[in-house]
C-alpha cells in the first residue's frame, strides 16, 4: 500500500513545491524501497512488483509513475474506485485481483488506505503522506483476504527520514 506523495520543504523549488513533493521525496523513498530491497529475490529482474494499480488522482499518478521508473514494461492500472476510497471498496478492489499476482502495489489515498493496512493487520497503522506500508499475506487467493490476514513487514515514510 502506498499513500500518494504531497508533502513539501518550503524554499527547496522556489514557485513549485509541487515538484519537490512528486521529485524529492517519493523518488528517493522509491529507489529505496523499490529499488534496492527485494521481497522476492535478489536478481533485479524479479524485485518488480506483478502489478501495479493506482488512483486516477493526479498525485497517486505521479508516485506510482515515480515508483515504476527504475522498472522496464511495468503497467499501471488506473482504477478510478481507488480515488478516496471506502475500506469497504479498497476490500472489494483488493478481493477482486485475478491472476495470483504474487505481488501487488496500490497507489491511493488516506483515510482509506491508514484503515485498510489496519484492517489487514490487525494492528493500527496511520499512514502519514508517501507512506509505503508492505504487508506479508497468510492467504493464498486474494479473494480470501480479510481482516487480520495480513502481518506488517514494513512502513516506510519520507518524513521518518528527514525530521
Amino acid at each position: 500500500l502506498l499513500r500518494a506523495a504531497q508533502w513539501t520543504l518550503p524554499g527547496m523549488c522556489e514557485g513549485r513545491p509541487d515538484r519537490v513533493a512528486l521529485e524529492a521525496y517519493p523518488g528517493l523513498l522509491a529507489r529505496e524501497i523499490v529499488k534496492h530491497r527485494s521481497y522476492k529475490s535478489d536478481d533485479k529482474a524479479n524485485q518488480t512488483p506483478d502489478r501495479w494499480l493506482a488512483s486516477s488522482a493526479q498525485r497517486a499518478q505521479a508516485t506510482a509513475h515515480y515508483f515504476a521508473a527504475p522498472h522496464e514494461g511495468v503497467n499501471i492500472i488506473t482504477q478510478k474506485e481507488i480515488y478516496h476510497a471506502s475500506l469497504g471498496t479498497l476490500m472489494d478492489i483488493l478481493n477482486s485481483i485475478e491472476g495470483n499476482p504474487q505481488e501487488v502495489v496500490i497507489f491511493g489515498h488516506n483515510p482509506g488506505f491508514s484503515q485498510l493496512a489496519s484492517y489487514l493487520s490487525g494492528e493500527m497503522i496511520n499512514m502519514p503522506t508517501c507512506c509505503v506500508v508492505s504487508l506479508d499475506l497468510f492467504v493464498d487467493e486474494w479473494s480470501h483476504l480479510t481482516d487480520s490476514t495480513c502481518s506488517v513487514l514494513d512502513i516506510d515514510y519520507p518524513k521518518k527520514h528527514f525530521i
